[in-house]
């Protein structure tokens, strides 16, 4: 992975191994803070098993619908990489 010069963590733990900002912790939570459609790898191990509590108590269904190896394939990474970059280097700015 390349660091973009931006905040690479060598440790990630996340499990997405082909996210193209796999290691780059700011460009990811700023694109999970931006997209609103989950939280980062990386956190959701510390509310999994509570929402999972949670979501029995009111006889709801959890599914663990992360990105499969066969959604990477087909993502267009740099375009994601530039996307993000760019949005980071305007906030970084302003």
């Amino acid at each position: 992975m390349k660091d973009y010069n931006i905040s690479f963590n060598k440790h990630c733990p996340c499990i997405q191994k082909d996210c193209p900002i796999k290691n780059n912790c700011v460009l990811c939570v700023s694109n999970h803070l931006k997209h609103k459609r989950h939280i980062p790898e990386c956190m959701q191990d510390l509310i999994r098993q509570e929402i999972v509590n949670l979501s029995q108590k009111v006889e709801l269904k959890v599914s663990d619908e992360r990105p499969t190896k066969e959604y990477w394939e087909e993502f267009d990474k740099e375009k994601f990489i530039k996307e993000s970059l760019n949005k980071h280097r305007v906030k970084k700015e302003t």
